[in-house]
């Protein structure tokens, strides 16, 4: 299955187009690919101009995705569509598209298709004017899915040039085609927020919506002056810190990711020769230094296409010192116990827990132990709740004191699903706790041993 993406920016001039023509050549310099650039930005196409010395003479006079549209929506009219038979919509969305798919004749290695955005002649403005796209989506909303799942088997790599702003081809481009939605932007407030908030509008349609396919963003920055040293860092600042803000918040990170290895090798500098006319870079400048927009745009591809994603996350990085660590248990599960701390133990290797006094079964506490824990010495206080602890009342008044602090840890393993646990563990604390219920073989504590390092990181690094 191939991949489509979405090159969108909230605002022209931004070189939104010239980015997806330089990504498109370097993806297709990998040997027997297919892929397909589509001008879906109807108002304003721009990749004619770019790919116009590549076609054939022909070619030129054929039309585009906006005849394609209407002719599509004739044989729906005219047709009873049964959404459910793909093989069918296959062959008839096919046989359509064939008519207007042109062949670029690129000085690469992969077979490259483009389906402009039409004919460009005395009627294009109308037909683009005349066409509802919103009407169209009410009466046959299955089409775009059908249609992204069609290219994807057909296709290695989709590449989609979308409109601007907030319109409705822009969310047909951003919300129901990709799987990555590239957001180029230059160095303004308007530019930054623009695909911002149509980034969140496309993620939480596509959280609500029966597509399973993922959406990943990629912000792309571009026509950056790096003359401009302070100005460039502190729009730097700025727009990395928004974006990560848009990722955190977005797929639920946790707050010590880190971006900067991104955004320091993935910009596009502003370049005054291809200021003037429509160059393809890749194909036109060399990988000389790493300011050329060459090894700019080879950075960008590979972060995309290769990584897959923008953030890198090493787990407790945000740490600054060992959380000190106490564990209750019954004597009678001092076995447990054992296994589940030597599970445990690379997380004390890498200093995130620190076990400062030899752990002591609850029936053994001296007061020592008990006033420590009411005091809150310790940062997370681990319950193995079993049968056994339960009979014991020595721990019980202990804990109810212990620091209601979002920095204190009170983390419950329930060793048996038929306990209750008491109210104060059930209720008193925000922190949640893992239910199980084991054997004494290996493998089951491996499986809670790992499931309490999961809720270990939630916990610390949301």
């Amino acid at each position: 299955m191939g991949t489509i993406i979405t090159f969108y920016s909230f605002k022209g001039g931004t070189g939104r187009t010239f980015a997806l023509v330089n990504t498109s050549c370097l993806l297709a310099q990998s040997k027997n690919k297919k892929i397909l650039l589509i001008d879906w930005d109807l108002d304003a196409p721009g990749l004619d101009q770019y790919l116009k010395p590549y076609l054939k003479e022909g070619d030129k006079d054929k039309g585009g995705l906006i005849e394609f549209m209407y002719e599509l929506k004739e044989r729906f009219s005219e047709n009873e569509i049964d959404w459910d038979d793909t093989d069918m919509l296959t062959l008839l969305i096919e046989r359509i598209l064939d008519k207007y798919l042109l062949t670029v004749n690129l000085p690469l290695d992969s077979k490259v298709h483009y389906l402009r955005a039409g004919l460009f002649n005395e009627v294009y403005s109308a037909k683009v004017q005349n066409f509802n796209w919103r009407k169209f989506f009410k009466k046959f909303p299955e089409f775009f899915t059908h249609f992204a799942y069609f290219l994807t088997r057909k296709y290695d790599y989709v590449l989609i040039d979308a409109r601007t702003g907030h319109t409705d081809i822009g969310g047909i481009c951003t919300m129901l085609m990709p799987e990555k939605l590239v957001l180029v932007h230059t160095m303004n407030h308007q530019s930054i927020d623009g695909v911002v908030e149509v980034a969140k509008k496309a993620i939480e349609y596509r959280r609500n919506s029966n597509d399973l396919r993922p959406l990943v963003i990629f912000p792309l920055p571009s026509r950056v002056d790096l003359d401009e040293d302070e100005l460039h860092e502190k729009w730097k600042k700025m727009y990395v810190a928004e974006f990560k803000k848009l990722l955190i918040e977005s797929y639920s990170l946790p707050r010590s990711i880190k971006v900067d290895n991104y955004f320091n090798n993935v910009q596009i500098r502003h370049a005054s020769n291809y200021s003037y006319g429509e160059k393809i870079a890749v194909l036109d400048n060399a990988d000389t230094n790493r300011y050329s927009l060459t090894r700019a745009f080879k950075s960008f591809t590979v972060q995309m296409e290769d990584i897959g994603k923008i953030w890198e996350y090493e787990p407790f990085s945000n740490l600054d010192q060992p959380l000190k660590s106490f564990m209750v248990f019954s004597e009678k599960d001092t076995e447990f116990k054992g296994l589940f701390l030597n599970q445990i133990k690379p997380l004390i290797l890498k200093k995130v827990l620190v076990f400062d006094e030899p752990t002591v079964p609850a029936e053994l506490w001296e007061s020592a132990q008990i006033r420590a824990i009411a005091a809150g010495k310790y940062d997370i206080v681990i319950v193995l709740f079993t049968e056994n602890l339960v009979s014991e009342s020595v721990w019980k008044d202990n804990l109810v004191d212990f620091p209601k602090s979002k920095n204190k840890f009170l983390f419950t393993i329930m060793l048996s699903k038929n306990l209750k646990l008491p109210d104060f563990l059930e209720s008193s604390y925000q922190i949640p706790k893992v239910v199980y219920t084991v054997s004494s073989s290996g493998d089951r504590v491996t499986f809670i041993a790992k499931e309490f390092e999961n809720g270990l990181i939630k916990l610390i690094d949301q």
